[in-house]
């Protein structure tokens, strides 16, 4: 499991929200409220799986930050020891989703959540140093993927 998903998921344990930045508009099911990167196999018309990394995808604006939302659960598999499911309130009222709530997989997570808000009681004594010696910057530049919701 990632970092942001370990600190995720130790948050909402201890009952937190997490708030998160994704690319909303891709693999969803709005109305039956599912956030699955499997949810359509666009590749088997084409007969080629995309090859792409999460990286080269926001390189070349193929994703980008296009919506903000809340984790509020998870559903934990205690056989495989690994989150089934997280459970995220959108912030478009009932109409989306069902009654405003969507089920996110893992591989969604995975492929379209870029950042997450922690609280830092919940960094590691490393992530701590990199944050007390990271240096204070002006932002992502206006045509940056990263910074797409700021300035909208």
């Amino acid at each position: 499991m990632g970092v942001l998903k370990q600190l995720a998921a130790r948050m909402i344990l201890q009952g937190y929200l997490v708030w998160f930045a994704c690319d909303f508009g891709k693999m969803k099911a709005k109305k039956e409220g599912f956030l699955d990167s499997k949810l359509y196999e666009h590749y088997s018309m084409y007969g080629t799986k995309p090859t792409l990394t999460k990286a080269d995808r926001l390189h070349y604006s193929f994703c980008k930050i296009s919506h903000i939302m809340v984790i509020t659960g998870l559903e934990y598999d205690n056989y495989t020891n690994k989150i089934k499911h997280w459970r995220v309130e959108n912030s478009h009222g009932e109409k989306s989703g069902q009654k405003g709530f969507y089920v996110m997989t893992e591989d969604w997570f995975d492929d379209y959540v870029f950042q997450i808000v922690v609280h830092k009681s919940f960094l590691s004594d490393d992530l701590k140093e990199i944050w007390d010696n990271a240096p204070i910057t002006s932002g992502y530049p206006p045509y940056s993927p990263m910074s797409s919701v700021c300035f909208k």
